[in-house]
Order: C-alpha cells, then sequence, then structure tokens
C-alpha cells in the first residue's frame, strides 16, 4: 500500500509539473491519503522541532473531527489594499483555489486543500513590539501536511503549489517531508514548567470600568457591553503548547480545543462557543450568553442551573445575542430556526445559557460572509456593536488580539467551522497571558463580574498545571 501511494503521488506530481511547464501558470497540488497510525494531537505534540511555529491543532465540539496542520504551503495575510479585511481573505483563498489538482477519489469532510486561523477581534490594533505582533489583523494558513481524523478515519493530505520554478530538488525534498512526518515517533513532553509568580492586571481599574459603563448602560448610551481582562503567567522555562493542549483536551472535552503558531506564540484554548460551522448549504450557529458555576454535588448543581434559567440580568444578556443572531442570520438564510428559550450547556466549570441555531443558506454563500455578519456577537462585544466596541477600545486597558475572535477552518468545497477564541491565552516563550470577559449590563456589579473571570480562567490555569490564582 505504502508503495502503490509514493507511486501514485510522484505520478501525479509529474503531470502536474507539465501542467505549469505547458501553460506557465501555476497549480496547487494535493494529495490525500488514508493513514492507519497517525494521530492528529501526538503528531502535533512529537513536531516541534521540525515546524515549531508552523503548526495548528483543532477539535471541534461534537468530537468527531480532529485536525492537525504542519508546515506551510501557503499563507493568507493582510495585503495593503485597504479592503475589507474578510473580503481579503476570501479573494486571496478564490486565487489559490483556481487551478487545484486533488486525486477526486477523497472527499471525505475536511481533507484536501484547507486553510486555518482567524482574525484579531479589532482591526489593526496590533503594532511591532506588542503581545500579539506575531498575528497581525489575521492570518490564516495551508498546511503543507494536514492530518484529519474523522468518522470516517485517519488521511493524511500533503500539499504543494507547484510553480515553475519547482526543480527537481524541491519536489524530492517535498517527498522526503511526507515520508519522514509517516515515520515520526510519538514524543510527549508531559510536563508545565515551573511556575514563578502572576501579574494580575489592572483588577481595581477594570472593576471602575464596570462602573462606568452600567453608567453609560443607565444613560442610554448602550445595552451591554463585554469587558475582559489579562492574567500574565511566568514561568521557569518556555511552555509547551503541545502538553497544554493534551491537558485542555482530556480536562475539557465538551469544548472545542485549538491551538495556532505564529512565529514565536502560540495561541490557544478551550472553548465551548461555535461562532458558525457551514456543511454545503446547512448552517449550525449558537447563543451563548449568562453564566453561572457548576455545583458541588448534583442538587446543588441543578439548583444553580435554575437559578440561572430564571435570573433576570443572565436571560436579558443571553436576549440580546439572541436577538442579534436572528436578525444577522435572515440576511443569508432562506430558512432559520431558533428556540424560543434557551437551555443549559455544562462545561466542566462552568454553565451556560445556550440557545443552538440552524440554518439554510442562500445560494453562493460564503462562510466567510457569516463570519462578517456575526463578529462579534454581543456575547463578546455588546449591543448596539458601534458604540460597545468604541467603548471596549476606549475602556480596556489591553490587548485583544485573537482573544474572543473567530478561529477555525474551511476548505476548497466551501465548508468550515469557526469557534469564538475564549476561554484561551497566549504562549509566549516563558509566558502565559490569559484572557477572560463579562458582559455588563445594567444590573452589573463590580465584584460578582470579578469572580465570574476567576471562574472563566479555570480552564486555562487547570491546563497549565492547576494553578489556583
Amino acid at each position: 500500500m505504502a508503495l502503490q501511494q509514493i507511486t501514485d503521488i510522484r505520478h501525479r506530481l509529474a503531470e502536474t509539473i507539465k501542467t505549469v511547464r505547458q501553460t506557465n501558470r501555476a497549480v496547487l497540488f494535493s494529495h490525500v491519503e488514508a493513514v492507519a497510525t497517525l494521530k492528529p494531537l501526538p503528531i502535533y505534540q512529537s513536531s516541534s522541532n521540525s515546524y515549531k511555529g508552523e503548526r495548528f491543532y483543532w477539535k471541534n465540539r461534537e468530537g468527531n473531527l480532529a485536525l492537525c496542520g504542519l508546515g506551510m504551503a501557503a499563507k493568507l495575510h493582510p495585503d495593503g489594499t485597504g479592503k475589507n479585511r474578510f473580503i481579503q481573505v476570501r479573494e486571496q483563498w478564490e486565487a489559490l483555489l483556481q487551478r487545484v489538482s486533488v486525486n477526486a477519489c477523497r472527499q471525505e469532510m475536511a481533507t484536501g486543500p484547507l486553510v486555518f486561523g482567524g482574525f484579531s477581534f479589532m482591526e489593526e490594533e496590533t503594532e511591532p513590539g506588542q503581545l500579539w505582533e506575531d498575528f497581525g489583523d489575521y492570518q490564516f494558513y495551508l498546511p503543507r501536511f494536514l492530518l484529519t481524523e474523522n468518522a470516517d478515519g485517519i488521511y493524511l493530505t500533503s500539499t504543494k503549489l507547484i510553480t515553475d520554478e519547482c526543480d527537481d530538488y524541491l519536489i524530492e525534498q517535498f517527498l522526503r517531508e511526507r515520508e519522514q512526518l509517516l515515520s515520526l515517533s510519538h514524543q510527549m513532553q508531559t510536563d508545565v514548567p515551573s511556575f514563578l509568580h502572576v501579574d494580575e492586571k489592572n483588577v481595581e481599574e477594570w472593576k471602575e470600568t464596570i462602573e462606568q459603563s452600567v453608567e453609560d448602560i443607565r444613560a442610554g448610551l448602550m445595552d451591554k457591553i463585554v469587558l475582559a481582562r489579562e492574567l500574565d503567567l511566568y514561568f521557569e522555562n518556555e511552555v509547551p503548547s503541545g502538553t497544554v493542549l493534551q491537558n485542555l483536551a482530556e480536562q475539557q472535552s465538551a469544548s472545542f480545543i485549538f491551538g495556532l503558531e505564529s512565529g514565536h506564540s502560540c495561541f490557544l484554548g478551550a472553548s465551548p462557543e461555535r461562532l458558525i460551522k457551514k456543511e454545503g448549504k446547512q448552517i449550525f450557529s449558537a447563543c451563548l450568553a449568562g453564566s453561572t458555576q457548576r455545583g458541588q454535588d448534583d442538587f446543588s448543581d441543578e439548583q444553580l442551573g435554575q437559578e440561572l434559567l430564571n435570573d433576570e440580568k443572565n436571560r436579558s444578556e443571553h436576549e440580546f445575542v439572541v436577538s442579534m443572531m436572528r436578525k444577522a442570520m435572515e440576511e443569508q438564510c432562506i430558512e432559520l430556526d431558533i428556540p424560543m428559550e434557551p437551555i443549559l450547556m455544562k462545561l466542566a466549570n462552568i454553565q451556560h445559557l445556550y440557545t443552538p441555531v440552524r440554518g439554510t443558506s442562500l445560494p453562493n454563500t460564503s462562510i466567510l460572509e457569516f463570519v462578517e455578519l456575526l463578529h462579534p456577537t454581543p456575547a463578546l462585544g455588546g449591543a448596539p456593536r458601534k458604540i460597545a466596541m468604541e467603548k471596549i477600545g476606549e475602556y480596556e486597558q489591553m490587548e485583544r488580539g485573537f482573544y474572543s475572535a473567530p478561529i477555525g477552518w474551511m476548505d476548497m468545497r466551501g465548508n468550515g467551522d469557526f469557534a469564538v477564541g475564549i476561554r484561551s491565552g497566549l504562549l509566549k516563550g516563558n509566558k502565559a497571558a490569559l484572557f477572560a470577559g463579562c458582559g455588563i449590563v445594567e444590573g452589573s456589579q463590580p465584584e460578582s463580574e470579578l469572580t465570574e473571570t476567576k471562574v472563566k480562567f479555570t480552564p486555562m490555569l487547570n491546563a497549565l498545571g492547576g494553578l489556583r490564582i
């Protein structure tokens, strides 16, 4: 089987190179094959020496899809044209897909050419020398090697942009990399380095911004705002992202687990919230706003959940999100199904008010059109959106970067899945910057909101060795 695969890939590469030289036009070459033993997360963990800074990992909430990307076949990044960034990404992706050679017998979910990445919460926020300098306004990349584990099996997609400059050496190098990946041994670093100290940034100032925001709401300037804060942790040595992702996968199995490396940084987390998923014309989203802690036993947990369902402040916060979601989705959907009442989503450390959303999209609608429509939802920004975003920029004493922004993947068939980058942090050397936010409405109290952020820091603190701050 292995001999047949290398024969097939060599034959297809030779045909593609011939086409490129005849037409003088580049072709995106992609080869999909079933592999038996390579699992996405162990391969991510074992590949730091070869692909450090060019890796991603993704597992969906349902647990039926995991991805690992290694190396870069192509990168989508700001092009300086001044165009809307969602349009930039769509145009760059469509340009790459103009001439594609992929073995057509393989049509499994999330295989073939696929890009993974995300956007910053606010456009034009990042500057050189700042925490998020490795990421910018957006960043997506098409991996050279993609491992996909879905309900049907495990698949390796090998991808290379073939130009007329590709000589025999570059082709053989690409094939050698593939062989090395297929024989990669699993080597895991299971420990987080020793913890040194914490910098709990601007706590009193953050509570003052909540008081000011409540005054703004009472004055009628806005209905809701989401204010986030940062917690900086320092360790003896660099924190390995593979270890943190492994811990998140074990501890937060009902969440999206994601990690995106860029340069010397890795943005990673365990998000409970889907922004948008597209399978053909079918659209899936979620309204997630309003939260409380989990109980110590079944009785107290049930009691806390019922209190959340009946809490006026949390129900009001949730309704802002549902109302905005309905209005936004109606623009791009033929059919839309949004239940009238929320249910509870129970996670390891927290429970939320949750309303699932399903719809059927208009023809030829890109998933990025939905991302642009929905980001940021009132659960991450506020309402009305424009005023809330202005106040976030004024009040928050931190750079959000990719925190609470869309992160996910899309393939050549128009399918994709984006989560909201919450319950997350940025690893950079021996520093881990964690982020958590709260929805502020008229009834918000600074101390209770501070307590809520501590609950929301818990998934990342546990993944970093069970820290208690």
